[in-house]
């Protein structure tokens, strides 16, 4: 991508949370429920996408999953207020992270992924340092190396792709929640939706 990538000024908000696993996504989406707003993830029709695109591998793995993102996209149009965890920025990451896709590769996936015509409002990212997130996934029972890699390595290469995205999408806001509190989180969660958007 040569020039940042721009949203397209929607009428309705469409917030989508990004982030590793372990940074607090689900937790921050369902307290944002109280505003009003819908997850698009718990939708059936997203649900049946998401469950088609994990049972597949490697390049068709990724092929489902932007697949998936742009069903959610379709149903964001649908609400007004659309909280969505992971868009395809995640799975651009994830798919360099996991050494299915180059840089190159996501660099050209990324500018056509942003040319479509229904973007977020915008996209907040919860950072997380990797021993916070590490201690989340095995605290809530996850087995690490089947569905929450601790690598490193992948993680070095998931950030690395999360940053570049966040340097081309100019409705992208970072929020480190490594030394917050859920509660916390969704208080400056609030106050980032709140100045970029308006009052909920």
């Amino acid at each position: 991508m040569t020039a940042p990538l721009s949203h397209r000024g929607d009428k309705r908000i469409w917030l989508v949370i990004e982030g590793d696993n372990g940074s607090g996504k689900d937790t921050l989406a369902s307290q944002l429920t109280i505003f009003g707003f819908e997850i698009i993830n718990a939708l059936q029709m997203a649900q049946s996408a998401e469950q088609l695109a994990r049972i597949r591998n490697d390049a068709a793995r990724v092929t489902a999953f932007l697949e998936y993102n742009r069903i959610c996209a379709e149903l964001a149009e649908c609400i007004t207020r659309a909280v969505q965890i992971r868009y395809w920025p995640s799975t651009l990451a994830a798919a360099y992270a996991d050494e299915i896709m180059t840089w190159e590769q996501i660099q050209a996936a990324a500018t056509l992924q942003a040319a479509y015509p229904l973007q977020p409002s915008m996209f907040l990212y919860l950072e997380c340092s990797h021993e916070v997130r590490t201690k989340r996934i095995l605290d809530r029972g996850a087995q690490p190396g089947k569905f929450d890699s601790l690598s490193l390595i992948r993680a070095a290469r998931h950030k690395s792709a999360m940053t570049y995205f966040s340097m081309q999408l100019d409705n992208w806001f970072s929020l480190d929640a490594t030394l917050l509190s859920p509660k916390e989180v969704h208080t400056e969660a609030i106050e980032i939706i709140k100045n970029q958007i308006g009052n909920l």
